[in-house]
């Protein structure tokens, strides 16, 4: 008795609000965890673009690709002009992941306000706000809406759910007519941007005629209550068919419709499957035993207590029992008919586009899925309503939550932590230090090229305005790879390279001496070398050079030749006249794993040989960075 009169006390109450709003966005912070991903890795650079003098100004360049798109058929402008614009202002990815925490959190909040409204309980308003971490598993899979695509879905989300909250309030609130008329203006400019912004916002509409139905309990007031909705929704329709018909657009594959009904069913099913809890965690087959190894993590421990605490003081302390909801039979179906909008309409958007029939996986699920995971918090509330009477079903629900949001929280951290140490993540992280530490500080416009041995797939026809958007200023890039599969011998003189070790963490920049592509090797000379600060170690490095006609050991000295440190690490030079022998190219043949040494010919004693991949066969160059003792 005493304990339930402290936890009912005004300032208990206080503080667990607060750690209530406060438990989201603290399981959402394993998004720190992730780079840049998908279409992120280019937009992110959208600044390089205005640097490299490919667009005067970020409108010209936002313009450029929404007329681009409007003509394969897609109306969805805000999108660029927003996205665009966000990533020129949230430059680094620390403050777009934040940016992703805080506008993902916003949309609970709204949503919770929004099953008051429905509901008319602030419990399950309250509720809805800690279930959403267990609902929505944020795993780093295909094109995940969590931590990639400038929030794409949750700008959507958040304009269709405000145009229904404020369509509530002006028709449940004692205003006068003109807040009335003005909160209808604003619900319908939202579901316009809505609209104007990605294409599964349209499925709203028929979730804004069901609340309004909750509400008004009447279909024609609900009817007439949405017509507003309807009607901007109506125009959005109609502007799209207009372009579709006018300008003879070509048609894009993620919108070209394909009537097979067993890749319409089967895309369907995968699109639905992956959004159920614990799904995607069992089909993309995470390894147990990492899963195991990560159970002590801090965080996931204290979001998981935390959890327990708040749905005891939600659910299992509170006294004013479910059982008294106002539960009607009714009531009771409209609620699963808008939990199964939210939940069943996504997937229909996804299983009639012909690219992803092809493209989409068990276990994996496409942006829509967003929107699902709303329809699950619902569908759970129902739940509760109806079955959880008694403690001991409450208990169970308890125990039954607490094992989805464990896995899920530990498969992100893995699944993250997984997806950082892939090449991509590390040479993004790499180019962006060593460049912004200043190693193309002698680098010349109009006498050099500089040509990277990529490592991730955008960058092969984004490096320009990849490497413009870090040094703020124009580098003109030629891509490496372009050359290779010419599989010819070019002599490159005066042209330089940059390229990276991402296993050792290191970049090289030098000039190209000669190349090979028969022999696969580039001879660099008047060379840098970038190290990051949590890569430093003694002051000299073992390495294999050149002795006599053999291949020795000996020790690289790094101190004095040390000509920049700052945060992100220090730049080395090495003596102008010195040869970086380096495999960059492509990997070599396991079965001439020597072939390395058909390079001695055009080396002098001295040169340095070391390689960019590690590989079986070779001694000593792959250990570069490794060695910090003999």
């Amino acid at each position: 008795m005493l304990m339930n009169n402290i936890l009912n006390s005004s300032i208990i109450k206080k503080i667990t609000f607060i750690l209530i709003l406060i438990f989201p966005p603290l399981c959402l912070s394993i998004i720190l965890k992730s780079s840049y991903y998908g279409d992120d890795a280019i937009n992110s650079c959208t600044m390089g673009a205005i640097y490299s003098g490919e667009f005067e100004s970020l409108f010209k360049l936002s313009m450029h690709y929404a007329t681009a798109w409007i003509k394969t058929g897609r109306l969805y402008p805000v999108s660029f002009f927003y996205g665009y614009k966000l990533f020129s202002v949230l430059n680094t990815p620390i403050t777009y992941k934040i940016f992703l925490i805080i506008i993902t959190s916003i949309n609970i909040y709204l949503f919770a306000f929004y099953i008051m409204y429905i509901l008319n309980s602030k419990q399950f308003a309250l509720l809805s706000i800690i279930l959403y971490p267990i609902c929505a598993p944020i795993t780093f899979y295909y094109d995940n809406p969590y931590i990639a695509y400038h929030g794409i879905m949750q700008l959507i989300f958040m304009c269709s759910i405000l145009a229904i909250i404020f369509t509530m309030s002006a028709f449940t609130s004692n205003h006068n007519k003109t807040i009335k008329f003005l909160k209808i203006i604003i619900a319908c400019i939202l579901y316009a941007i809505a609209l104007l912004t990605y294409e599964p916002a349209y499925i709203f509409i028929f979730i804004f005629y069901l609340s309004m139905y909750c509400i008004q309990k009447n279909h024609f007031q609900a009817l007439k209550s949405t017509s507003p909705l309807i009607i901007t929704w109506c125009v959005c329709i109609a502007l799209y068919l207009i372009i579709k018909i006018l300008f003879k657009t070509d048609s894009y594959g993620g919108i070209s419709v394909n009537i097979d009904f067993h890749k319409i069913l089967t895309t369907y099913s995968k699109q639905f499957i992956a959004s159920v809890p614990l799904i995607s965690t069992l089909l993309l087959n995470h390894n147990i035993s990492n899963l195991l190894a990560n159970t002590l993590d801090l965080n996931n421990i204290f979001c998981v207590l935390l959890y327990i605490f708040l749905f005891y003081i939600i659910l299992l302390n509170n006294k004013t029992t479910l059982c008294n909801f106002n539960h009607n039979a009714t009531l009771i179906l409209l609620y699963f008919l808008i939990a199964f909008c939210f939940m069943l309409l996504p997937p229909l958007l996804i299983a009639l586009s012909q690219r992803y029939q092809n493209e989409l996986q068990w276990g994996t699920a496409w942006l829509p899925v967003y929107i699902q995971s709303f329809g699950i918090i619902l569908l759970m509330l129902i739940f509760i309503i109806l079955k959880t009477k008694t403690r001991y079903t409450k208990l169970f629900l308890l125990i039954f939550t607490v094992i989805i949001l464990f896995f899920n929280l530990t498969t992100a951290k893995i699944s993250f932590l997984e997806r950082e140490s892939e090449h991509y993540y590390i040479y993004r992280s790499l180019i962006r230090n060593s460049v912004e530490s200043g190693i193309l500080f002698n680098y010349n416009i109009y006498k050099d090229i500089l040509m990277p041995s990529s490592n991730y797939d955008f960058e092969t026809n984004y490096d320009e305005i990849f490497f413009s958007n870090y040094a703020k200023k124009h580098i003109k890039v030629l891509h490496f790879n372009a050359i290779t599969q010419k599989n010819v011998d070019l002599h490159l003189y005066n042209y330089k390279l940059i390229t990276t070790n991402n296993s050792l963490n290191y970049v090289v920049f030098g000039k190209i001496k000669s190349t090979n592509f028969l022999n696969k090797y580039i001879l660099l000379s008047e060379c840098m070398l970038f190290v990051p600060q949590n890569n430093q170690m003694d002051n000299f490095y073992y390495v294999e050079t050149l002795n006599s006609g053999q291949l020795k050991k000996n020790k690289l000295f790094l101190e004095k030749k040390l000509i920049k440190s700052n945060k992100y690490g220090n730049i080395y030079k090495l003596e102008p006249k010195q040869t970086i022998i380096l495999n960059s190219m492509s990997t070599y043949d396991i079965q001439y794993p020597f072939s390395l040494y058909d390079t001695l010919n055009f080396a002098t004693d001295n040169d340095i040989f070391f390689n960019l991949k590690n590989l079986d066969g070779l001694s000593g160059p792959e250990h570069w960075g490794r060695w910090s003792d003999a």
